[in-house]
C-alpha cells in the first residue's frame, strides 16, 4: 500500500501580506498611519518596502523599513485639503508582491442647507453651513454667493465659530413675478456646496 504525505513548504522570501491605514477616512490636512505586514519576519537584514499613492492629495514616504526579525512597520500618511471627496489607493510592494489600502479624504466643508426649500418671494429663510471637523481657533470663514443674486439677500461670508461644526444664519428672498429657483453656494478651500430654494409669487 502506498502512503502519501503532504509537505508544507514555507516561502523563504518575505512578501507583503497586507497594508492597512488608520483611520480609513480623514478630513484633508489630517494625518493617518499606515501599517505594512509581511508574511514572515524580515530574515537577517532589514527590508525596504516600496510605497506609492495614486492621489496628489495623499503623501507617503517612498519606502518603509521593516527591521530584521520583525514582520510589521508603520509609516506616516499626510493629506492636503481637497476640493471634493477623494478616494486614494496606497500600495506597498516587495519582491513582486503587493498589497493595497484605501484612504478617503474629505474637505472641511461638509454641506449647506436652506430651510424651507420652497417659499414665497420676500420670505425669510434659514441657512445652515456644516463642517466635517470643528472650526479652529479664530473660527473659519466661509464665502457665500448666490444665483440669481437679485432674488436672494445673503452675507458675502460667514464665520463658523471656533470649536463649532455648523452655523445657522438668516437670508431673505425678494419678490418674484414668476416661479424661480435660487441657488446659494458656500465655498471653502476650493470646495463648494450648494442649496436651492424655489420661489413663488
Amino acid at each position: 500500500m502506498r502512503q502519501s504525505a503532504r509537505i508544507l513548504v514555507t516561502p523563504r522570501t518575505a512578501l507583503v501580506s497586507s497594508l492597512t491605514v488608520t483611520p480609513t477616512r480623514v478630513v484633508g490636512g489630517t494625518a493617518a498611519a499606515g501599517t505594512v505586514t509581511l508574511n514572515r519576519a524580515a530574515p537577517g537584514a532589514d527590508l525596504e518596502v516600496s510605497l506609492v499613492g495614486n492621489s496628489p492629495v495623499v503623501a507617503v514616504p517612498a519606502q518603509v523599513r521593516v527591521l530584521s526579525g520583525q514582520n510589521t512597520a508603520t509609516f506616516p500618511v499626510t493629506t492636503s485639503r481637497p476640493n471634493g471627496e477623494v478616494s486614494a489607493t496606497l500600495t506597498a510592494r516587495l519582491n513582486d508582491s503587493t498589497a493595497s489600502a484605501t484612504l478617503v479624504v474629505v474637505p472641511r466643508l461638509a454641506g449647506l442647507a436652506l430651510t424651507p426649500v420652497e417659499a414665497r418671494g420676500g420670505a425669510a429663510l434659514e441657512a445652515t453651513v456644516t463642517l466635517h471637523e470643528p472650526a479652529p481657533t479664530g473660527g473659519l470663514l466661509v464665502r457665500l454667493s448666490r444665483e440669481p443674486a437679485r432674488f436672494l439677500a445673503a452675507p458675502a461670508r460667514v464665520r463658523v465659530p471656533a470649536g463649532a461644526t455648523s452655523l445657522r444664519f438668516a437670508v431673505r428672498t425678494r419678490r418674484v413675478t414668476n416661479a424661480t429657483s435660487v441657488v446659494l453656494t458656500a465655498e471653502l478651500d476650493g470646495a463648494r456646496v450648494r442649496s436651492a430654494v424655489g420661489l413663488t409669487r
